[in-house]
């Protein structure tokens, strides 16, 4: 009985491990696509620390709502391609993060001044489609960590609670 609740456990976290793997997949091939875009010089033409106010119900178990505040980085840049002036916000991949602490967003915006320069990784195929950090998301990174932690799990646990 527990060689059999040992493979259970490792099938349980091996696929758990597998399934999360798929879902950061698509975020990891976007990033390795984009680093391979080829990079041309770019300026900032704005920057700033958004306050973005939602309405959310608030967690008491009543239906008032009130207001949640986060606070984004936006940039907004300008560069060519061929004879094309083209103008991009998209900082990376995936959603932007946001913080309730406007300092977090301010602290990313302050070394990028206007008409400060930039590298800006321009999609070859549509150079209107441009990014100025191709590496993967922070959510994306961790869900890999999460799917190779559950998949060694699925081969350590198993041998450490039944030998």
């Amino acid at each position: 009985m527990p060689a059999l609740m040992a493979v259970v456990l490792g099938v349980l976290l091996g696929g758990t491990g597998a399934l999360i793997a798929l879902v950061a997949w698509p975020g990891l091939a976007q990033s390795r696509r984009a680093r391979r875009w080829p990079t041309v010089e770019g300026r900032i033409v704005a920057a700033r620390a958004a306050r973005i106010v939602t309405s959310v119900y608030a967690n008491t178990g009543t239906s008032r709502r009130r207001d949640r505040v986060v606070w984004i980085p936006e940039l907004t840049y300008e560069y060519t391609v061929g004879e094309r002036v083209l103008r991009g916000a998209r900082i990376g991949l995936g959603a932007p993060t946001g913080s309730s602490d406007s300092r977090a967003a301010e602290s990313f915006v302050a070394p990028h001044p206007v008409r400060g320069v930039v590298t800006v990784c321009v999609d070859p195929a549509n150079p209107a489609n441009a990014v100025l950090d191709p590496a993967p998301t922070t959510q994306t990174r961790v869900l890999l960590a999460v799917a190779v932690a559950l998949v060694v799990g699925a081969f350590a646990v198993p041998l450490w609670l039944f030998g």
